[in-house]
């Protein structure tokens, strides 16, 4: 019944006797025009072989790269019928298309993952968070996406191997694993938002905007542990993390939040002069328009000996009066 993964069940007879050619004959381009004779195709797989069968598995994930989506769910659907759960055969020929360059193809071997092995399978996680690593980026984000289809949150597997991957030369590789993150990581996870927060202090922009936006999916605003490690890098030697710090701001603590408040207001006062000019310049992201505590402070620094730091105050306090 099989050759060369060309197969011909149910109505693709029909192609057969329509073109009187022998069933060995008929392409799986001929097939692949006819959506609807493919769909019976991948049915008939499930309904005539072993499970477990090689050749079977091989010919319904080629159809993952159908270019019609009623085929690709149905190869999604066969996959797990006609190989065991966590076979490895089976993952890799999947993960396969987390690699190819149709967007849809990609998107559906992310959801087949999830149909063919138990969420948390080691072999599973680990085929999609080595695509993380991957020169394209359009891969790397399907693999980022994948991880909600092979692994529940707070799955130790699936962290570590997203953690590991901060500190990769490559800092596609370095962004593709802060974005991954809040995929595997429950919202609130300490050593989650720790790593995120050192993030911050990338080298690369890039990576250092991702960190931004990934601590605002890893935590509810008023986190105590989030608004302590950000404004920790208010105290940052490179401007660039300073003012990545700042904007972070915004993405873990409400305006008006007291203890974002205290921890911004703290470094208005510190010996180094550049931290104080960032810490003014960050009171915007916490306060409130009006804001009267703010006012006050920043009105204070309008007499700080360091000529940045009061030029930072005379902005800022335009700002929150104007607001």
């Amino acid at each position: 019944m099989f050759e060369d993964a060309n197969w011909l069940f149910g109505e693709a007879g029909a192609i057969v006797a329509k073109n009187d050619a022998h069933p060995t004959t008929v392409t799986l381009g001929q097939l692949s025009k006819e959506w609807g004779v493919r769909c019976a195709a991948v049915e008939e797989v499930v309904n005539s072989s072993k499970k477990g069968d090689g050749n079977a598995i091989t010919a319904v994930a080629s159809h993952l790269e159908h270019e019609d989506w009623s085929v690709r769910s149905a190869a999604v659907t066969a996959l797990s019928q006609v190989s065991e759960s966590g076979d490895s055969r089976t993952i890799d020929a999947v993960a396969a298309r987390l690699e190819h360059t149709d967007i849809n193809v990609r998107a559906t071997a992310a959801q087949a993952l999830g149909s063919v092995a138990a969420r948390g399978d080691g072999r599973t996680i680990d085929a999609v968070s080595s695509r993380l690593d991957h020169a394209d980026w359009n891969v790397r984000r399907t693999a980022v996406q994948a991880f909600s289809h092979v692994a529940d949150k707070s799955n130790d597997h699936a962290i570590v191997a997203v953690l590991r991957r901060l500190e990769h030369p490559e800092w596609r590789t370095r962004e593709a694993a802060v974005q991954a993150l809040p995929e595997v990581a429950e919202r609130g996870d300490v050593s989650a938002v720790d790593a995120v927060c050192t993030c911050l202090e990338d080298k690369n922009i890039m990576v250092r905007n991702k960190a931004v936006k990934a601590l605002g999916k890893l935590v509810d605003k008023g986190d105590s542990h989030a608004i302590s490690g950000v404004a920790k890098r208010l105290e940052h030697a490179d401007s660039a993390v300073r003012r990545v710090a700042s904007r972070a701001l915004a993405e873990v603590a409400e305006k008006g939040d007291v203890a974002a408040f205290g921890a911004v207001a703290t470094r208005m006062r510190h010996e180094r002069a550049e931290v104080r000019a960032s810490a003014v310049e960050a009171l915007l992201q916490v306060s409130h328009p009006g804001h009267r505590r703010a006012i006050s402070a920043v009105t204070a620094c309008l007499e700080d000996p360091n000529g940045s730091v009061r030029r930072a105050a005379t902005t800022v306090l335009e700002q929150l009066k104007s607001q």
